[in-house]
C-alpha cells in the first residue's frame, strides 16, 4: 500500500512540451472507486433489455500456502473455459464481465471462485451446461459450478448486480483485496467486445480540449528526475507531486536533484572549456 501511494504517472503536454504528473490510483483510493463505478455504470446502457447468464466457477478448497499460484491457475483455466464456451454455443464474441472473490470455509481453507456474467446470452440447453460442467472439472478438478439464468423480462439492473460483487473488493480490506493487490490484479475484468460496447477507450494519448497529453511512463517518487530535470516539468504539476511527500522524502528527492544538477553543470562546463581550448589552437605555417 505504501509503495503504491508513491507511484506516479508521467504525461507529456505535446503542445507546451511540459511534463504533467498524475498519481496512480489503487483500488483503495476514493477516486479509483468513483471511476470504477462510472465505468461499470455504462453497463446499464450496454445491457439494457438483455438476458443474463451468471456462472460461478469455483476451485477446490485449498490452504493459504499457494493462494497466489492458485489464483494464476484460476485465471488461466478461466480463459480456456471461455474459449470452450464460444465453441459450444457457436459465438465468436462474448460480452461478459468477470469478478473474482475468495472466502474462507468453515474448515479454514480458502475458497476461490469467479463470477462470470454474460450479457445477451439466454437459456442454455442442458447438454451444453453438462458439457461446460465436465470441461471445468477436467481443467480444475472442481465439481462445483453453478449456472443462473436471468431473463430480460425481470428488468434487472446489471450495474447494481455487478457492483455488489465489485464493491467488496475495491474499497474494503479483505482476503480478496489482499490477494488481488499482491498480484496487481483487478477486482473485475471485461471482455474486449463489451468494452467496445460500453465505449471504454484506453488510448495512450488523452485529448482535453485543445491539449493532447502523451503517456510517458510510471515512476516512483525517488525517480522523478531520472532522465529529466526541473525545467522539463510543468511547475504546478511538480508542486502537486510534492504534496504527496513527507518533509524527509522531499529533502531526499531534492538532494538527489541538486547532486544531479551539479554534476550536469560540471560536465557542461568541462565540455565548454574543452571546446574553447580546441578553438584557441593556432597553426604555424612552416616554410
Amino acid at each position: 500500500m505504501e509503495e503504491q501511494k508513491r507511484k506516479f504517472i508521467r504525461f507529456l503536454d505535446t503542445k507546451k512540451g511540459e511534463i504533467i504528473i498524475a498519481k496512480q490510483l489503487c483500488r483503495f483510493d476514493p477516486n479509483y472507486i468513483l471511476r470504477t463505478k462510472h465505468q461499470i455504470k455504462n453497463l446499464e446502457r450496454a445491457g439494457l433489455g438483455c438476458d443474463i447468464q451468471h456462472t460461478t466457477l469455483t476451485l477446490p478448497h485449498t490452504s493459504n500456502e499457494n493462494c497466489i499460484e492458485e489464483f494464476r491457475k484460476l485465471k488461466e483455466n478461466f480463459h480456456k473455459y471461455v474459449n470452450q464456451m464460444r465453441r459450444l454455443i457457436h459465438r465468436k464474441e462474448l460480452f461478459y464481465i468477470c469478478t473474482y472473490e475468495t472466502t474462507i470455509a468453515e474448515n479454514g481453507q480458502y475458497h476461490q471462485h469467479l463470477h462470470f456474467i454474460n450479457i445477451n446470452i439466454g437459456y442454455l440447453q442442458p447438454k451444453i451446461l453438462i458439457a461446460l460442467r465436465e470441461y471445468w472439472k477436467k481443467l480444475t478438478g472442481s465439481t462445483y459450478i453453478h449456472f443462473n439464468y436471468i431473463p430480460k423480462d425481470r428488468n434487472l439492473s446489471i450495474f447494481s448486480y455487478v457492483m455488489k460483487y465489485i464493491s467488496k473488493e475495491i474499497s474494503t480490506l479483505n482476503n480478496t483485496s489482499v490477494l488481488l493487490f499482491s498480484v496487481k490484479g483487478k477486482a473485475y475484468s471485461i471482455s474486449l467486445p463489451l468494452k467496445k460496447l460500453m465505449l471504454l477507450k484506453n488510448n495512450s494519448q488523452i485529448i482535453l480540449g485543445e491539449h493532447r497529453f502523451k503517456f510517458l511512463d510510471f515512476f516512483y517518487y525517488l525517480d522523478v528526475f531520472i532522465g529529466y530535470d526541473e525545467t522539463d516539468y510543468n511547475p504546478c504539476s511538480l508542486t502537486y507531486f510534492y504534496t504527496f511527500l513527507s518533509a524527509e522524502e522531499k529533502n531526499k528527492v531534492l538532494s538527489d536533484q541538486y547532486t544531479y544538477m551539479a554534476r550536469k553543470k560540471q560536465l557542461e562546463r568541462e565540455e565548454k572549456e574543452a571546446k574553447e581550448a580546441t578553438q584557441k589552437i593556432t597553426f604555424i605555417k612552416i616554410k
